[in-house]
């Protein structure tokens, strides 16, 4: 699954940002969900910052 995948290398890429190792074990769907739930989290932020 294509969306999966960007999923699986956004949370390496997050991993990697916060200076924690990457995780080769973490699931396509797992990384799927926790990719779908900040992009939800930044989008709240983002409008709740535009005036």
């Amino acid at each position: 699954n294509g969306f999966g995948a960007i999923g699986w290398y956004y949370e390496q890429l997050r991993r990697l940002g916060a200076g924690d190792a990457p995780n080769p074990k973490l699931g396509l769907f797992t990384a799927f969900l926790a990719n779908q739930k900040n992009e939800k989290r930044t989008e709240s932020a983002r409008k709740a910052a535009t005036p």
